[in-house]
């Protein structure tokens, strides 16, 4: 999380955070309702939502699964389904999927970019 606070310290109010489950529609829309009110455009969508699930195929659960699927698949659909509403309106410029697991963002894009953005 140092990474983050040291973008937001470069960046102030124009790099903006949310706690978000990706795997709550609900919480992905007021999420995004937010940004677009906060911002009026989105310009960079940081989208580095899921996570990785270990194990033999017997030892994992039914549940693990369709978890990490909402969280992995599904959620990351949802972020970009709800803010492409933004895009057709022109209200989006760039999105840039993340889906490296290193620690932090490193990409030179983001830190080029002096735009709202929302990371997920």
């Amino acid at each position: 999380m140092e990474v983050l606070a040291d973008l937001s310290r470069e960046y102030g109010e124009l790099f903006w955070t949310r706690h978000l489950d990706v795997t709550s529609t609900a919480a992905v829309r007021q999420v995004v309702a937010k940004a677009f009110g906060d911002f009026g455009r989105i310009d960079v969508i940081v989208n580095n939502a899921g996570y990785g699930l270990t194990g033999a195929a017997k030892e994992v659960s039914d549940e693990q699964i369709r978890h990490q699927f909402d969280a992995n698949a599904i959620g990351s659909i949802q972020v970009v389904r709800l803010l492409a509403r933004g895009r057709r309106a022109d209200k989006i410029r760039r999105r840039l999927p993340f889906r490296d697991r290193q620690p932090g963002l490193s990409s030179p894009a983001t830190r080029r970019s002096r735009r709202p953005g929302i990371l997920c």
